[in-house]
């Protein structure tokens, strides 16, 4: 950047992406917004991605390129970046997504406009590259139109916690020593959700669009991923505590609609043990959870150990919650009802 300030660090962890990679590097760097900085970690990748990137590095030298010796996880790599980050903003895109060419310039002037540590970006593609379609999201269950401050808790009930639709005030996260937990999925739920507890209100806009690319193998497509996310909310549970943040200041979980792997004797125990510890918690804060969260947790309390737990659940989760809206005449149950056994599981 020579004497230019960086005004966004954008951190881009790398892993065997190298059939993406050229298409996410181009949307970065051919951006409205040039006064930023690219901090690539290739976290040992045993593809060309290691490659690609010194090609883009040599090109342009706005990119600043790390590999590392072994593998580590996307946790360990976003935080050094964020360690050797000199912009005034971060921003974290995956290495196998792309942006607009307008999406970082939106992002800072909002930022900056508003004065606020957080500002989210409620437009973005999901684009499914097996099928080479796409579905256009943009955070319609929260953001109304000439509102744009929301509370954390309002965020967190209606928004997906992901980093890349953030941008982060790279002062505030030092000020209040926010980095990733080293754990390989989920790790985006713990930093964004710790983050804006810590604001007393977010800044929400519609802009350009980010693309997500789902990909078959992709780690947050993985069977296991909705395990590693009860495990971060252990992890969050106890940040909770040490800061003193109160129940109805922060959501304790929330499942996206599939299947809990709960597939032996110690996941069981962890999950009930878990939940046994926040009960208390989601009963006084159920406005922030909806039915299906709940629905989740008392399914796991109902149970006492794996076995009953395969037996009563065999079909997941999400469709057993169903057939029991059909049990109970299609009466979709509240928080309250869940959480007191009136709607029955």
């Amino acid at each position: 950047m020579g004497s230019h300030k960086v005004l966004i660090s954008v951190v881009v962890p790398v892993f065997n992406t190298a059939k993406y990679l050229p298409k996410c590097l181009d949307s970065v760097l051919g951006q409205s917004l040039r006064d930023i900085e690219v901090i690539c970690v290739d976290d040992h990748s045993s593809d060309r991605s290691r490659m690609i990137l010194e090609e883009y590095a040599a090109r342009d030298p706005r990119i600043s390129l790390m590999s590392l010796p072994e593998n580590h996880g996307v946790g360990y790599v976003r935080n050094l970046g964020m360690k050797i980050a000199q912009g005034d903003y971060i921003y974290f895109l995956d290495s196998d997504d792309w942006i607009d060419q307008d999406y970082l310039s939106e992002m800072y002037s909002h930022a900056v406009s508003s004065g606020q540590d957080i500002v989210i970006n409620a437009n973005w593609y999901h684009e499914f590259g097996h099928s080479c379609k796409r579905r256009e999201k943009n955070g319609s269950l929260l953001v109304k139109e000439n509102v744009f401050y929301y509370s954390p808790v309002e965020v967190q009930r209606n928004m997906l916690p992901v980093v890349w639709c953030r941008l982060f005030k790279r002062s505030f996260l030092q000020e209040h020593s926010i980095l990733f937990p080293l754990i390989r999925s989920a790790e985006d739920v713990y930093f964004v959700w710790l983050s804006e507890i810590l604001q007393e209100k977010i800044y929400i806009f519609k802009g350009p669009y980010y693309h997500y690319f789902q990909r078959r193998r992709s780690l947050s497509g993985t069977k296991d991923n909705m395990w590693h996310h009860l495990k971060i909310y252990n992890e969050l549970l106890i940040e909770y505590r040490e800061r003193n943040i109160p129940p109805a200041s922060a959501k304790r979980f929330f499942f996206w609609p599939e299947r809990l792997r709960i597939n032996n004797e110690d996941r069981f125990n962890f999950a009930r043990s878990y939940f046994e510890t926040v009960e208390t918690d989601v009963k006084a804060a159920p406005g922030l959870y909806w039915s299906y969260d709940c629905y989740v947790m008392k399914a796991v309390l109902s149970c006492s150990s794996c076995k009953e737990w395969r037996l009563h659940f065999p079909l997941g989760l999400y469709i057993g919650f169903y057939i029991r809206l059909v049990k109970n005449r299609m009466s979709r149950p509240t928080v309250e009802s869940i959480i007191d056994g009136t709607w029955k599981i």
